[in-house]
């Protein structure tokens, strides 16, 4: 696969991201993921997958407790 992205002038990385999934009783589960608003791949993502309202701004929780759930 290496081979072939090279020869279109494109890179193997894929994003950072964090997967979750979405569910609702009664209905399928769905995965979505969240991209870092300052990967330097993001506009060049493999997977064609980044949309804007998929894009957010990780920010660091120094020393606080992680958010509740």
């Amino acid at each position: 696969m290496g081979e072939l992205l090279r020869a279109q002038g494109r890179h193997d990385m894929r994003l950072a991201h964090i997967d979750f999934p979405i569910h609702k009783p009664g209905l399928k589960a769905q995965f979505s993921q969240v991209y870092s608003s300052d990967d330097p791949h993001l506009e060049t993502d493999l997977q064609f997958g980044v949309t804007r309202a998929l894009v957010g701004r990780y920010l660091p929780q120094l020393g606080e407790p992680a958010p509740a759930a």
